[in-house]
């Protein structure tokens, strides 16, 4: 006999993913300190480790943590021209860190991943992990999630919308 139950939503499953906020990090300032790196790339089991690090009281940032607070987006920009482009930038020291990932004290995922020798920098003491997956079966989790599904109608629609959308190739990068 066929279930009579609904399955539970998206937004039930994964609230966190539906709580945006607008902060603007420039003002902020540590609150917590910085205790834990998780430096594996997406498809690794980041968002597990999200939620394990979160379980044991580590406030979390996660690639998702930008999506859901978009003004970010703007420091992880100015950062990456700092780092990859050498562009006249802020200095991604303590200050930076502290202003950007203040109300975390663990980190996992992109964007953190790729700045983990400015942030282990800045926070001496902290602790790494490193998760890291078979290569091919790592390979073969991306590429079904973050290429595959980009030619489907949401990814197309969104980016008819914004050309900008999922590329660092506009104006505001370089």
């Amino acid at each position: 006999m066929a279930s009579t139950t609904t399955p539970k939503s998206v937004r039930e499953q994964q609230p966190a993913l539906f709580r945006f906020s607008h902060v603007e990090r420039r003002t902020c300032e540590r609150v917590v300190p910085m205790q834990v790196l998780s430096l594996g790339f997406s498809r690794t089991g980041t968002s597990s480790m999200q939620l394990a690090l979160e379980t044991l009281g580590y406030p979390t940032y996660h690639m998702t943590s930008m999506v859901r607070n978009i003004p970010d987006a703007d420091m992880w920009i100015e950062a990456h021209n700092t780092k990859y482009f050498h562009k006249p930038g802020p200095s991604l020291d303590r200050t930076f860190w502290d202003k950007l990932l203040g109300h975390v004290s663990a980190t996992t995922d992109l964007p953190c991943a790729v700045f983990f020798e400015e942030i282990m920098a800045a926070y001496p003491g902290v602790k790494c992990v490193l998760v890291e997956r078979e290569v091919e079966a790592w390979y073969k989790s991306w590429y079904d999630v973050q290429i595959a599904t980009s030619d489907s109608i949401f990814f197309r629609l969104v980016a008819a919308l914004d050309p900008h959308f999922g590329t660092f190739t506009g104006d505001h990068v370089q």
